[in-house]
């Protein structure tokens, strides 16, 4: 039975989110807006009108400010994610991971990708759109850090229980096994922007997404030996009830 003190204290937690998401999408972004306009105006009047050092600080004035911006956009969507209640319907993974599949191909065609998922992925009690968002940033991330080879992708499932687990593997780069928790962190980089673009938001975006559903998510890689992403979900009613 839920204490009228528990009923209190999540009441203050979401009066204390719906404040912090007032402040990070109004007060701070609107000061910050006006730094990026002003910045601009900058650039735009006096671009190669004053010396080089000087437009190499407009240059990262800009780069950061923009950069900001986009953190705050981010940590803005994070937040907002965790409020709306998933709608679960039994759903066809297969359907979603082809449909997701389909809005990276100008990226696979370019760079000779090749991604490959079992014939059957099982049924899932999900809520498509979140289904949909995990594997888009798990494919995402592979792109970003493929390595020299053509990449490759693959993505399967198997069964257990009540639950099934995904994974989604690639022969991109691969990381450290002591940072494979920091990588699903807000706003976590262990390599340099300038070569792998990015905020640092899809994992943690995922893991949320995940843990949301009742699953878990987790990774295995070594440098240089491509990464495996593993999340459990919980299949469908009538799967699960098949696999007892």
């Amino acid at each position: 039975m839920v204490e009228d003190s528990d009923v209190r204290i999540l009441e203050r937690r979401e009066q204390e989110q719906k404040q912090l998401l007032y402040v990070l999408g109004h007060d701070l972004r609107e000061p910050l807006r006006m730094v990026v306009s002003f910045t601009d105006l900058l650039a735009r009047r006096y671009q190669g009108k004053l010396d080089a050092e000087a437009d190499e600080f407009i240059a990262y004035i800009r780069g950061g400010s923009q950069r900001l911006q986009g953190m705050l956009d981010d940590l803005v969507m994070y937040l907002r994610s965790g409020n709306d209640q998933p709608q679960l319907q039994t759903t066809d993974s297969n359907v979603v991971v082809r449909e997701v599949v389909q809005r990276f191909h100008a990226l696979i065609q370019t760079q000779d990708a090749t991604v490959s998922f079992a014939a059957k992925l099982p049924d899932v009690q999900a809520d498509r759109r979140h289904l949909s968002q995990v594997f888009h940033h798990l494919l995402d991330n592979a792109f970003k850090f493929r390595g020299e080879q053509p990449l490759l992708i693959q993505i399967s499932a198997e069964t257990h229980g009540d639950e099934c687990v995904f994974t989604v593997r690639d022969n991109g780069i691969g990381i450290d096994p002591r940072f494979s928790e920091r990588i699903f962190q807000l706003f976590q980089h262990l390599h340099e922007t300038e070569k792998y673009p990015g905020r640092g938001v899809g994992l943690a975006f995922s893991r949320k997404i995940v843990e949301q559903h009742g699953g878990r998510i987790w990774v295995e890689s070594q440098p240089g030996q491509g990464c495996a992403f593993y999340f459990t979900w919980p299949l469908a009613l009538a799967a699960a009830g098949s696999t007892q």
